[in-house]
């Protein structure tokens, strides 16, 4: 179970989509630095046969976080700032730049990424 914090991220999530009128797409969040996993994924439609549940293997747990992080760190705009603990939440600008990316190609990945993680 992923728990209420997952759920929280899907109500969001939908609701991000909602605004967007559930459109095919509207941009694309960063591709050049995305996980590998995440390209596979892409590349096989979004979806998978029974048997061909695409899964995180345990091994590849810190390499998959460093590799995620890296991505994120990558889309977020100019005028936000990294504190220690992570972006620092409570600052908001005109330009969210690729983080207005809605359908499959914007914000589904970032999310898909998250499950795996």
């Amino acid at each position: 179970m992923l728990g209420k914090e997952w759920r929280a991220l899907l109500d969001v999530f939908v609701l991000l989509e909602v605004r967007g009128n559930f459109s095919v797409a509207s941009g694309s969040v960063e591709t050049k630095k995305r996980p590998q996993l995440l390209s596979d994924w892409q590349k096989r439609g979004r979806h998978s046969k029974k048997d061909e549940v695409l899964e995180l293997p345990l091994t590849g747990i810190a390499s998959f976080v460093k590799t995620y992080t890296a991505w994120w760190d990558g889309m977020q705009p100019k005028w936000r700032t990294k504190g220690e603990t992570g972006w620092n939440r409570g600052e908001y600008g005109q330009d969210w730049g690729l983080l207005t990316a809605r359908g499959v190609l914007g914000w589904l990945s970032i999310v898909a990424c998250l499950f795996w993680w």
